[in-house]
């Protein structure tokens, strides 16, 4: 399978944070269905930069999201971050190699969790459901 083409946008001085969270199961045409719901955020100024919710599964969906964030954040010009913040080393596997010099550290990521509760909150999910006081956050 071909990976995306990187995004030809300058570089910033930004450090990201993103991560996945597991959610429950929602119904998608009926059925019940495992989804994941993968965010970005710009770590100096908690700006949603991305989200997606998508089949849970989908190995690659934290690097195909930043590589859409590089292109088309939500807020602010294309660009690229100088470093990411991820919480597991697996999702720094994930997302490493994204871009030649691209930073990546492995590390507590709260303002993705924020962004995740707004989001649940959004969605109407219960703080029982809410991944991030289950404690199944995952890495990707």
């Amino acid at each position: 399978m071909k990976r995306p083409e990187q995004p030809r946008v300058p570089s910033s001085n930004d450090e990201w944070a993103g991560g996945v969270f597991e959610l429950p199961s929602l119904s998608v045409g009926g059925k019940p269905t495992d989804t994941s719901c993968a965010i970005w955020v710009d770590a100096a100024t908690g700006a949603v930069l991305g989200a997606t919710i998508e089949a849970a599964g989908h190995r690659g969906l934290l690097r195909a999201l930043l590589l859409e964030c590089m292109a088309r954040p939500k807020v602010g010009p294309p660009r690229a971050p100088a470093r990411l913040r991820v919480p597991t080393r697996e999702a720094a596997l994930v997302v490493s190699g994204v871009r030649p010099g691209l930073s990546v550290a492995v590390g507590a990521v709260p303002e993705v969790d924020d962004a995740f509760r707004s989001l649940s909150a959004h969605l109407g999910l219960t703080r029982h459901d809410d991944p991030t006081q289950a404690g199944t956050i995952s890495g990707e």
